[in-house]
């Protein structure tokens, strides 16, 4: 049952990549999902996205990404741009999950949520900080997401991972490093560390 739903869940992740879901269709058929049920979930799926949410990510991503943030000009005023426009798609939508806007933009483009905000939370902890903790609470946001923006405000100010995702941070800093992991739902390094080793152990 459990790897049926697991299976289910990969189908909406296979969304936007075409028919790339065909090579995943051998281990999908284990659990009795044939073509014609991928097809028809992938479809019940993309009809619960919300278009209008959609636009706006689209329209947030290229902007993150315009020259390749090469131009300080350009960027800061993109980022404040996309500040705006995040707190009012917060306000109305909560969190922009993948449920809710899936992970691609109108022309097939990716939807760079999590870089976007990273950006954004060095430009404004106090504004996108609070909204994420409140999405995080409410189960919205997932805990590693969580925690990469949030590492992402102390790696612009030359400051240590509050959760160590990028892997900065001491060795003397672990008790107060996985305390914090352990309070957003994290395993602790050593459990993580473990984690990635079977992972890549099981996948040669």
């Amino acid at each position: 049952m459990q790897g049926k739903k697991t299976s289910i869940k990969l189908i909406t992740l296979l969304e936007p990549s075409g028919n790339k879901y065909k090579r995943y269709l051998p281990l999908l058929k284990k659990y009795g999902i044939d073509e014609t049920e991928v097809k028809r979930r992938i479809d019940r799926y993309k009809s619960g996205l919300d278009p209008i949410l959609i636009d706006s990510l689209t329209l947030a991503s290229r902007r993150d990404q315009e020259v390749q943030r090469m131009n300080t000009i350009i960027m800061h005023r993109n980022d404040k741009k996309n500040l705006n426009l995040f707190l009012k798609i917060f306000d109305q939508y909560g969190y922009p999950s993948e449920e809710k806007a899936g992970t691609t933009g109108n022309d097939g483009e990716p939807l760079i949520i999590i870089t976007i905000l990273s950006h954004l939370i060095c430009l404004d902890y106090n504004k996108i900080y609070p909204r994420l903790n409140e999405f995080l609470k409410k189960g919205e946001i997932l805990p590693r997401t969580f925690a990469l923006i949030v590492d992402k405000y102390y790696l612009c100010e030359n400051k240590n991972g509050y959760y160590n995702v990028y892997g900065k941070s001491s060795n003397k800093d672990s008790v107060i490093i996985n305390n914090s992991r352990k309070r957003i739902g994290l395993p602790t390094l050593t459990h993580y560390a473990k984690i990635r080793r079977d992972y890549f152990n099981s996948s040669r």
